[in-house]
């Protein structure tokens, strides 16, 4: 088995690519951090703590595959 070479895309797709990778986990971090107000609102402090850590790692990984098409998965 053999893989093709690596071929550079044309500018048009990498903005296309990035602008859908931002709207999307920009936009599940912008819910998140939404979500994380509630349960701080009724002294739930390890479920907003735990809403915001999700706001900010989906924030994070907006900007990794943005700037550098990469995001590190990990299962637990």
């Amino acid at each position: 088995m053999q893989l093709s070479r690596a071929k550079n895309l044309p500018w048009s797709k990498v903005q296309e690519m990035a602008k859908e990778d931002y709207e999307y986990w920009f936009g599940r971090g912008k819910s998140f951090f939404i979500n994380c107000k509630y349960p701080l609102e009724r002294g739930d402090f390890s479920k907003s703590a735990f809403e915001l850590h999700r706001a900010t790692e989906s924030v994070y990984s907006s900007i990794l595959l943005v700037f550098s098409r990469y995001k590190p998965s990990y299962t637990i």
